[in-house]
């Protein structure tokens, strides 16, 4: 294969300073990410893991690359950076909304035009971590491909700006919707929805040999229909390759969705990327945030017990915005798989192909009793 990126990136001068650490959730109860450096070999084993990446996995083309726009063509699009199309904010900068007029090209003929709903992340250029996870996200999402990984379709790197554009996902991250429910409450439907989606999104990264490392709820996106995509690629890390079990590397993530295990040792492996999946499901399942408002309580404490009933009171455990309206025996399979994912031994973790198997077979409606027999 070529070389990894299919456009060069000419990339602004690094700044001199570290950010903060912050959250990249626009919904301010959200738990905050535990950050710190990169290092451009593990950009490079970015850039060897994703070489082979390309077409999407129904065997088709998938979406064109991103496009390299100039600067003066992103102050057009989010009206020169209008204050008033904010859509979220953190340590890293800010994002925008935006309206893109493209070319149609191949798509709709020569001369016509496609006017694209675009969401743009531009980068706090006093944040030279953040400027690595830029190049990170760059470097990964220019050749990615999948239905359930938001799409890159443009960015730029000029005069010091540094800014990426996605497509628009209109109903914004599931962190905001799931535990902000006062304008719609997920039904039980789209929750085993969105959670197999993510499962699809992460199986994909994984057998790409692609770590996440901050899988979370404010990092999986609502597109209009509520299908799930998965985003902010800035802390993935290239798996282990040839004999190794595991990367040795400082510890980075979200607290809450850390696996304590690695945690403890600083040993990154892709049961990392499951714990936390098994953290989110718990989270759909509850309703419930995985730290409260003081950081101090957690969901994976607060669960065990029920966990490890024979027969849990599903009215206890399950979100109570649903009103009861939700399936009892997918309830407890979403309930055992998020016990698996969550499991002290990271060994005794399923894989996330696998997860996203038993998500295809968890009951949406639980089954019409039968009349009694005659």
């Amino acid at each position: 294969m070529g070389c990894f990126l299919s456009v060069e990136v000419e990339a602004p001068s690094a700044p001199s300073s570290k950010p903060a650490e912050g959250n990249h959730s626009t919904s301010s109860g959200a738990p905050r990410s535990v950050k710190s450096g990169g290092s451009s070999a593990s950009l490079s084993k970015l850039r060897s893991s994703a070489s082979g990446l390309g077409n999407d996995p129904g065997g088709g083309t998938g979406p064109p690359p991103a496009r390299r726009l100039k600067l003066k063509e992103f102050l057009t699009i989010t009206n020169n950076f209008d204050e008033n199309g904010v859509l979220g904010e953190g340590s890293f900068g800010k994002v925008y909304r935006g309206v893109w007029d493209e070319a149609a090209g191949g798509k709709g003929g020569v001369g016509e035009v496609v006017r694209t709903q675009v969401a743009v992340k531009k980068l706090n250029p006093e944040s030279f971590q953040g400027y690595e996870e830029w190049l990170a996200e760059v470097l990964l999402l220019d050749k990615l491909r999948h239905p359930n990984l938001v799409r890159l379709v443009g960015y730029c790197a000029e005069k010091g700006e540094a800014l990426l554009m996605y497509e628009l996902c209109p109903n914004g991250s599931l962190d905001d919707v799931l535990f902000e429910p006062e304008e719609y409450v997920l039904s039980w439907e789209q929750r085993v929805r969105i959670a197999l989606d993510a499962a699809k999104g992460l199986a994909y990264l994984h057998e790409s040999n692609i770590i996440h490392r901050d899988f979370k709820a404010s990092n999986i996106l609502l597109a209009e229909d509520y299908s799930a995509r998965l985003t902010d690629f800035g802390m993935a890390r290239a798996g282990p390759d040839g004999g190794e079990t595991h990367i040795s590397t400082r510890v980075m993530g979200t607290l809450g969705y850390l696996d304590p295990t690695y945690m403890e040792t600083g040993r990154l492996t892709k049961k990392s990327d499951v714990y936390a999946f098994g953290v989110l499901l718990l989270e759909l399942l509850t309703g419930r945030r995985t730290t409260g408002e003081s950081g101090n309580d957690s969901l994976t404490t607060w669960i065990r017990p029920f966990l490890s009933q024979r027969r849990p009171d599903l009215n206890l455990l399950v979100d109570p915005q649903l009103k009861g309206e939700f399936s009892k025996a997918g309830a407890v399979k979403m309930a055992i798989l998020g016990k698996h994912c969550i499991h002290d031994d990271p060994g005794l973790r399923p894989d996330m192909t696998t997860l996203a198997e038993n998500l295809e077979l968890v009951d949406i409606t639980d089954p019409a009793p039968q009349p009694p027999p005659p």
